[in-house]
């Protein structure tokens, strides 16, 4: 159903955030022809999300049930009212592009985020952009802007910007597999654990992603892990995170340190510094430290076939 809502004031505030944060080359943040009109969406939801539906209006928490499985368009943006969130228990594909990225974020104020959860099929976000979550609840399986517990996750080329979690800022993964390429954690928050990442008891593979200025009241501002199974931590970018306590880039909280497997990150401390383009463009300058720096090994190559570059646009993943 569509319904028309005055707008003025929300898309003058998101385009000016679209002007002023080019989210490394996500540019149409907000669909040109949006004009106040939605698809309002609540309740059960399967099938595709259309892009000629677009955007949409998250006015109750929206649900994928198990066995079923929702597809999400390219270029579409969905808008959460306050407090919602959406469930799935079954399997989420959502697949941008470079030009047109797939949106999540607040209507308004602050929504709850998505939450993946004993799911028997992998989900996928490519080239989305999660941002404006934000949670009070004190409850691990509530948190980060996307949570998985006992699933599978793929998540690459990605934009975790702006959430506020209990657990996990970007990411919250539980007793899960995951694996997480050519992604950016910036400016993100958590109170206990991990303003970009808290892992759990999972099988993680983090490889070629920038994560920066993240923060952490609590412990470490970059990614906490606590009791991991398998964790492949390579060619990332880890600069000017914060924390109270711990590590600001890799922090174990608990569990056996030889279940890691950390390499060729840049972890920035001191005056070290990755060379951004800029605040707002987080590819590399020509005289980063960041350039060729990554693991050596042929299948982490750049896609023009030289040595990985450190962060989120090196490696195979890296042309976007």
């Amino acid at each position: 159903m569509k319904i028309r809502i005055t707008l003025i004031s929300i898309i003058f505030l998101m385009f000016i955030y679209s002007c002023r944060e080019n989210i490394d080359s996500a540019n149409n943040i907000i669909d040109p022809t949006l004009g106040g009109v939605y698809t309002e969406i609540q309740g059960n939801i399967s099938g595709t999300l259309a892009f000629n539906d677009a955007p949409f209006l998250v006015v109750n928490d929206i649900s994928v049930s198990a066995q079923d499985t929702l597809k999400i368009d390219a270029g579409v943006t969905l808008f959460f009212e306050k407090d919602t969130k959406l469930n799935s228990t079954g399997v989420i594909i959502a697949e941008g592009t470079t030009l047109k990225p797939i949106i999540f974020t607040s209507f308004l104020s602050g929504w709850l985020g998505i939450s993946i959860t004993n799911q028997t099929d992998t989900s996928k976000f490519k080239f989305c952009i999660v941002r404006e979550v934000f949670q009070q609840n004190d409850d691990p399986l509530t948190s980060g802007a996307i949570a998985i517990n006992n699933s599978n996750v793929v998540v690459e080329n990605c934009v975790f910007n702006v959430n506020s979690c209990i657990y996990g800022g970007g990411l919250f993964i539980l007793s899960s597999g995951a694996v997480i390429k050519n992604n950016i954690f910036r400016d993100n928050d958590a109170e206990v654990y991990g303003g970009a990442m808290f892992l759990q008891n999972s099988n993680v593979v983090i490889i070629n992603n920038t994560i920066y200025k993240n923060t952490c009241f609590n412990y470490g501002g970059g990614v906490v892990l606590q009791d991991p199974l398998t964790t492949e931590i390579q060619n990332n970018i880890f600069f000017n995170n914060i924390s109270f306590t711990g590590d600001n880039r890799i922090s174990i909280l608990t569990g056996d340190s030889s279940n890691i497997n950390e390499q060729y990150n840049y972890l920035a401390f001191g005056s070290m510094n990755p060379l951004f383009i800029s605040n707002d463009d987080l590819h590399l300058l020509s005289a980063s430290p960041c350039i060729n720096e990554g693991n050596p090994t042929p299948e982490y190559n750049d896609v023009n076939g030289t040595r990985n570059d450190q962060g989120a646009f090196g490696g195979p993943l890296g042309d976007w």
